[in-house]
């Protein structure tokens, strides 16, 4: 049986979340992909946003806290992109401008 997100453990040594897969789409600056990255060491997170400015200032948040990241220039709510990213075990969001 699959755990959730919410059932791993956040050490970053549960074997569950070796290898999780984490997309966070429009990461903004970072805050929720960082986070994540440094709670569960182990798991691969990619962050999208749609933004340039914004990931420039993401990416150097997760330099400054020593987070590995993904950082990706992506539209999601572009359809046609999907198939770039394969299939995630969690998927997060803080969006607050989805028209």
């Amino acid at each position: 049986m699959k755990k959730t997100a919410f059932e791993v453990s956040p050490n970053g040594e549960d074997p569950i979340a070796i290898g999780l897969r984490i997309l966070d789409i429009g990461t903004g600056i970072g805050c929720i992909a960082i986070s994540l990255k440094n709670e569960w060491k182990n798991v691969n997170v990619t962050a999208l946003d749609l933004s340039d400015k914004a990931l420039l200032v993401a990416k150097k948040n997760a330099d400054n806290l020593d987070a590995k990241i993904e950082f990706e220039k992506n539209n999601f709510l572009d359809e046609s992109t999907w198939h770039r990213h394969g299939e995630y075990d969690v998927i997060v969001s803080n969006h607050h401008d989805v028209p």
